[in-house]
């Protein structure tokens, strides 16, 4: 439905520009969309801040004032296809914490001193970030560094922190397991891998998660070329050997 003040796309709520909000805040209020964006028309900003914090909390919580259209097009891109948690609306980068805002309206706050690939960084190259257009990633293209929301998330939830860091060592070890499966299959001992010793092979197929360069000189004692010896791995790990 399409009306002067904007256009509904599901259940998320375009206002084209903030002048027409007031006309319809008791109309959202009885009935709220999941979502209700508000572009900021240079107006007086205090004009705005006054209207947006007249409405209901319980409306408020779905109100976003954007300026930059893309914003509108990753919200509508994730409610699309049911993704809003995953995906980035929108973000502000300052000196001590970033602001990440998910498409469907949560906001997460992250002191850059919890990202160590943003540790330390100068405010200009802070600044000179991209939102990818799908929302998947903030890129900052100088500095080569991609942040997704589990990464965000990650870094201000312990209890999430410390459930990934399970799963990584759960993952570590059926890795190792594999590695392992695809030894035996072979008929090698550990002690027979050239350029490791049996120690370290062992730590490996015990959950140590090897090296690029750690993978190549396995896979050469197994007489494979390193791709070769990867599938071999990724099966042992599909079939449940590992």
């Amino acid at each position: 439905m399409r009306t002067m003040a904007g256009a509904t796309i599901g259940s998320v709520l375009v206002l084209a520009a903030a002048r027409f909000f007031p006309r319809l805040i008791a109309a959202l209020t009885q009935r709220p969309p999941d979502a209700v964006l508000l572009r900021d028309d240079a107006r007086s900003p205090e004009a705005l801040i006054a209207e947006v914090n007249s409405v209901p909390k319980e409306l408020r919580r779905r109100l976003l004032v954007y300026r930059d259209p893309a914003v509108v097009h990753r919200i509508i891109g994730a409610y699309r296809y049911g993704l809003g948690p995953e995906l980035i609306a929108d973000a502000e980068v300052r000196q001590e914490a970033i602001t990440v805002t998910t498409a469907d309206l949560k906001t997460v706050v992250v002191p850059l001193a919890e990202l160590p690939a943003l540790r330390g960084r100068s405010p200009i190259e802070l600044s000179e970030y991209e939102i990818d257009s799908d929302g998947s990633c903030i890129y900052w293209p100088q500095l080569d560094v991609h942040l997704g929301v589990e990464q965000f998330r990650l870094a201000v939830d312990p209890e999430l922190r410390e459930a990934a860091r399970l799963a990584t060592v759960r993952y570590n070890e059926r890795y190792g397991a594999a590695l392992r499966a695809v030894r035996r299959a072979h008929g090698l001992r550990q002690r027979d891998i050239a350029g490791l010793s049996e120690r370290q092979v062992s730590r490996i197929e015990h959950g140590d998660r090897p090296r690029v360069a750690t993978l190549e000189v396995l896979a050469a004692a197994h007489g494979l070329e390193i791709n070769d010896y990867l599938r071999e791995v990724a099966e042992a790990l599909r079939s449940g050997d590992a």
